[in-house]
């Protein structure tokens, strides 16, 4: 019986192990992705005018990327419910066809085309909810589904948050003024066969004090925390995420790949909805 025991222990630690060596890095730009769904802006009032700015990669990509993206309320996303818009009375399809911002220079890596809707009215998303929802907001859902020409697909959700216009300072996205090596910008030239030092700079103060309030009424102050992921074609990075304005190190590849530009990507989000991006291309990208 132990021996049957240690057969069964033996073989699933060895499934794990084969399984975690299997997988793909997340940071890794080698497949279909969808990196980031960018709100300008994240936090806004009923009936606001809201855009998305994808961010999106697929290296392998040879003729076209198609996409098509929808929105419609939130039934409880957060508490189990299937995160889509697909089948639900309140959805909204705001358009689909090919991207017309990338094309194979740019290794079908970037800034895909821009999504524009209106957020409903203050009366389906606000008046029968509570002060504490009211200034905390409720979330409005985007999605967006990318399709290759190979047949693949991944989709993506972002949360709009969607509070009370008398909350008057409400979140904005972290903006990144570059991306450092070692203290400077960054060349056009991949650095090869060396070692960085890779941090972002950002306008301002990029983490928020804002308030948050309680289901007594009472606001709490709190501070963001910045989450930045680190996205690449080639090389590697010692972390995949750093916190706040953490560096990290870029392990430039010996030899530039052939045939195409290389790609290191900033992701930084708040926590609450807020996202900024720096995107760096090395080599030609027209």
């Amino acid at each position: 019986m132990k021996s049957i025991l240690y057969f069964v222990i033996f073989t699933c630690l060895a499934l794990i192990h084969c399984t975690e060596n299997n997988l793909p890095k997340y940071n890794a730009l080698d497949r279909l992705r969808v990196l980031a769904l960018v709100a300008q802006t994240p936090e806004v009032n009923p009936s606001a005018n809201v855009t998305i700015i994808p961010i999106v990669s697929d290296i392998h990509e040879t003729s076209t990327l198609n996409y098509s993206a929808l929105a419609c309320l939130d039934l409880g996303i957060s508490y189990g419910a299937e995160p889509t818009c697909e089948g639900q009375a309140s959805t909204v399809v705001l358009g689909n066809g090919p991207i017309t911002t990338l094309n194979s220079n740019h290794i079908f890596t970037g800034q895909a085309d821009s999504v524009m809707f209106n957020i409903p009215d203050q009366a389906t998303l606000l008046d029968l909810r509570s002060p504490a929802q009211q200034h905390n907001g409720v979330a409005y859902i985007f999605e967006y589904v990318l399709k290759n020409s190979r047949g693949e697909e991944v989709r993506a959700i972002k949360r709009i948050t969607v509070s009370h216009p008398s909350k008057t300072s409400k979140n904005a996205n972290p903006i990144i003024n570059d991306l450092l090596m070692d203290g400077v910008s960054a060349p056009n030239t991949l650095p090869l066969d060396s070692t960085r030092s890779t941090h972002l700079s950002f306008t301002g103060s990029p983490k928020e004090i804002y308030t948050r309030m309680n289901n007594s009424g009472e606001l709490i102050s709190e501070t963001e925390e910045l989450i930045t992921t680190w996205f690449i074609t080639d090389g590697k990075m010692k972390s995949q995420r750093t916190l706040d304005l953490e560096p990290n190190e870029y392990q430039v590849p010996s030899q530039a790949p052939i045939g195409r530009p290389s790609y290191l990507i900033g992701i930084t989000r708040d926590g609450r909805g807020g996202t900024g991006f720096v995107i760096k291309c090395f080599g030609v990208c027209i």
